[in-house]
């Protein structure tokens, strides 16, 4: 929870200049401590873009449930990349983020599979 609390605190910081960035983490904070979360974003491209291009840290790996078991299993790495893939391929999302969805998902695979 201090973690979270840490991340919460640096990304106000980082982004109380924009307000944009600050309503979207405010909307993030809603869902963590939100009991229903499944209904607080509009699609699943919506929220797993949101997790890959908003947040960073502890918080963006608990959002994408990255497991150490995802760096020590390519299978399961592919898979778990594959699954989000699926909702946020520029092909299939119209979303304004989705190719820097998908950079940040290669990234985060790329390091799985090296580690």
């Amino acid at each position: 929870k201090i973690s979270l609390l840490q991340d919460i605190e640096k990304k106000i910081d980082e982004k109380s200049e924009n307000i944009k960035d600050t309503i979207d983490l405010v909307q993030f904070l809603k869902v963590l401590f939100s009991e229903d979360k499944a209904t607080f974003f509009i699609s699943e491209d919506s929220k797993y873009i949101f997790f890959l291009t908003q947040i960073e840290g502890t918080s963006q790996r608990d959002a994408l449930k990255i497991t150490r078991k995802l760096y020590s299993n390519a299978d399961e790495a592919k898979k778990w990349r594959n699954y989000i893939l699926q909702y946020i391929h520029p092909d299939r999302s119209n979303h304004p983020l989705a190719k820097q969805a998908c950079q940040k998902l290669d990234e985060l695979y790329g390091d799985m599979i090296r580690a």
